[in-house]
């Protein structure tokens, strides 16, 4: 924008006006407002305690406010890409990857994530909060070792080249173009998740993911889904139990298939 635009929506802002204002994390920093009541990210930060101190902008008169924070797998992998393209010394890489796991960890957990929040400082709370979206929505939890071995074997049957909707689509036996195309109708893994959505699949993807068994390749490399072999070795052999999260409302689709 034009400096005076931006000068003159800084002024409105200031004023009290009600207003949504869009702009970058620096601009968020230096709000003193006490009545902002809602707080959007739309990608994840990259440790608890930005998260924390930017939520914190809202609700500081005491009354409600709320807090949405819209994430997936590509700013999980997009966050460990550039770390380990990072020029700081291996001291400070090591406390920057702390915090970018317990980031991750924030955002997939099945928990209060209240708790899980002040648990990355070292604080307790007594019982779950009673307002984060996980209490008021506890997932379902489940053994996933089965799906996730799935998902594995989907993405290194079929090269660990593609994205996350079409292994989705391979699992649930759909004969695209693309899949015929590859002729990944004819694999092992092909129709072994019909009976789940495809959302599920990619909820599935993503939290293995952010396990940290799965990864995106860089978009220069293809930007298909690889699979991290030191984590995903493991659950491949049945070593590793992995536990997910899935929305217990979520419709089971089976696909059409073919005979």
């Amino acid at each position: 924008l034009d400096p005076q635009d931006k000068k003159a929506a800084l002024r409105r802002f200031g004023a009290g006006e009600a207003m949504v204002m869009v702009a970058t994390i620096a601009f968020g920093m230096g709000i003193d407002r006490p009545d902002v009541r809602f707080v959007a990210h739309l990608d994840m930060p990259d440790s608890p305690e930005s998260f924390y101190q930017q939520i914190g902008r809202a609700g500081r008169d005491g009354e409600r406010a709320e807090t949405l924070l819209l994430h997936g797998g590509e700013d999980v992998a997009r966050a460990r890409h550039w770390l380990a393209l990072s020029g700081a010394p291996e001291a400070q890489k090591a406390v920057m990857r702390t915090r970018l796991e317990q980031m991750i960890q924030l955002t997939e957990t099945p928990s209060c994530r209240t708790r899980a929040l002040l648990a990355c400082f070292g604080e307790t709370l007594d019982a779950p909060c009673g307002h984060c979206d996980r209490c008021a929505r506890p997932p379902a939890l489940f053994d996933g070792t089965t799906e996730a071995q799935k998902v594995l074997s989907a993405v290194y049957r079929t090269g660990q080249m593609f994205g996350a909707v079409h292994i989705a689509k391979v699992l649930r036996g759909e004969r695209t173009d693309q899949v015929v195309r590859h002729k990944h109708d004819s694999l092992p893994t092909f129709g072994v998740g019909h009976d789940r959505g495809e959302g599920f699949w990619r909820g599935v993807m993503r939290q293995l993911i952010a396990l940290g068994a799965l990864e995106i390749k860089p978009r220069d490399d293809g930007g298909g889904l690889a699979l991290v072999a030191d984590k995903a070795r493991g659950i491949l052999r049945g070593e590793t139990r992995v536990e997910l999260g899935v929305d217990a409302a979520e419709p089971t689709r089976p696909a059409r298939r073919e005979r």
